[in-house]
């Protein structure tokens, strides 16, 4: 994840609350080997005022897999709910004024696995 967005996320997200992860899709990546496949993960995040967007992450399968299941079927169910409604951190931050629109697209993109992630 580029500097800029960890930034970003860190200025923008409650410290303490609990935010989930879903690998959506596994995703390929020719040009880059060492980082391929890797999952392409779906985030729903939550704000400090308590407010909840999406956001996405790619992560390594061996990462992804060190990560502790910690929720049940019904809880999953809700959290599944959660994100079909929360709006994108694009949209979120737009409509919330928390970042100029010049910078909107770029934060938005979805971020490729680096060499910090295995």
């Amino acid at each position: 994840m580029r500097s800029s967005n960890v930034d970003w996320l860190r200025d923008h997200l409650a410290p303490g609350a609990t935010h989930y992860l879903f690998p959506a899709l596994v995703h390929h990546l020719s040009h880059r080997p060492k980082a391929s496949p890797h999952w392409r993960c779906e985030l729903l995040l939550t704000a400090p005022c308590g407010e909840q967007f999406l956001s996405l992450l790619d992560v390594l399968p061996a990462t992804f897999s060190k990560l502790p299941e910690t929720l049940g079927p019904t809880f999953k169910t809700d959290i599944a709910s959660r994100m079909e409604r929360a709006p994108v951190r694009r949209e979120w931050a737009g409509v919330a004024g928390r970042l100029p629109k010049s910078t909107l697209k770029k934060t938005h993109e979805p971020e490729t696995p680096d060499g910090d992630m295995g």
